[in-house]
């Protein structure tokens, strides 16, 4: 006897535009605060563009309508941050829970910064200097930093070399961002901002991935 087979659901047109609305957020006011739309998709994109406004506020306008553009900023930068910045697609504020998920993509980080002809074994001396300017000022912006090497490159991204290890040291976890001001970054030493049970907590690859 043939198996008697369950009839596929069809949807119209219209239902499936107004499914996908809802799976974008944008059908109606599901979510209240940043916090809920974030929480939603898992991360921000953070983006430089600035006509109307900086493009990672737009998002939330489109979800939440007018809203306090301090609430983002009030959970992204201090001690013990709600969000916390790193590559989880692009640059992206992510919940600051979810930052041992990326151990492994640091770690990857690292191994190319062990070659023999990276950036970090080329600038030891710059990188021990950066991690001890931390360690006493605490956090800084790159251009607070007062070095001989911290000269532009040239435009947008002609960083310089202190720039450039700041922003790798970000890829490995050994320095984080610690917020913004005027969209500049702040950097910090992990331990500076985190609490201890990020700091301590790893995850393996698989588990990750899964998570993620």
């Amino acid at each position: 006897m043939r198996k008697r087979l369950m009839p596929t659901p069809t949807l119209s047109a219209k239902e499936a535009r107004l499914l996908a609305l809802y799976a974008c957020g944008l059908d109606s006011r599901q979510d209240q605060s940043v916090l809920d739309v974030i929480t939603r998709f898992g991360m921000l994109q953070i983006d430089s563009v600035n006509v109307f406004e900086r493009a990672h506020y737009m998002p939330l306008f489109s979800r939440l309508g007018t809203f306090d553009k301090s609430e983002l900023d009030s959970l992204t930068g201090g001690k013990n941050p709600t969000l916390i910045e790193y590559w989880a697609h692009q640059a992206s504020f992510i919940k600051t829970e979810d930052f041992p998920l990326f151990g492994w993509r640091m770690q990857h980080y690292k191994n190319g910064a062990a070659r023999p002809a990276s950036f970090e074994n080329e600038h030891k001396k710059l990188i021990r200097w950066i991690i001890a300017e931390l360690a006493s000022n605490g956090p800084m912006t790159a251009a607070q930093f007062e070095h001989e090497e911290n000269k532009r490159k040239g435009s947008w991204w002609g960083w310089s070399n202190v720039k450039t290890a700041l922003e790798r040291k970000i890829d490995q976890g050994e320095i984080i961002a610690a917020g913004r001001t005027n969209f500049s970054r702040i950097y910090a030493l992990p331990e500076q901002v985190l609490p201890k049970k990020i700091l301590n907590k790893t995850v393996d690859h698989h588990s990750a991935q899964m998570k993620l």
